[in-house]
């Protein structure tokens, strides 16, 4: 006859009978911390979304800690009002400022259009596939 143990499961009679309940609790004590986990996780809020301003100094950040820095006392002296404020001061500048962050554009020349690439393996071998084709003297 086999008993019952607190858990509802049955265990059978003999001498692994407290290993067999031990690891019935171990179960039910992993499946209960993964509710609790998935419980906390379902009702934790979303993370909130980065401001462009936090956006921006997170990613002067990941270039080098040195501009996070600057990033960050930038957005302290008042951020986007306080550039603006400093153009509409110093128009020239400023724009002699902004002039020198774009990156050069060299100009479109030369072909328009698709390009197509024509292998032919069907050429015969020349003198260039041959091993030794520069003899040092």
């Amino acid at each position: 006859m086999a008993k019952e143990a607190r858990v509802g499961a049955r265990v059978p009679k003999g001498g692994s009978e407290a290993r067999t309940i031990d690891a019935l609790r171990a179960e039910v004590r992993r499946e209960l911390s993964e509710l609790d986990r998935k419980i906390v996780e379902a009702t934790e809020p979303p993370p909130t979304p980065l401001s462009n301003e936090e956006r921006l100094v997170s990613t002067m950040s990941d270039q080098h800690p040195v501009d996070g820095l600057f990033g960050e006392v930038f957005m302290e002296m008042g951020g986007k009002a306080f550039l603006k404020e400093w153009a509409e001061e110093n128009p020239g500048k400023f724009l002699s400022f902004w002039r020198g962050m774009k990156p050069a554009i060299n100009p479109i020349s030369g072909r328009t259009g698709d390009l197509v690439i024509r292998i032919e393996s069907s050429l015969g071998r020349t003198s260039l596939d041959e091993d030794n084709i520069i003899s040092v003297q």
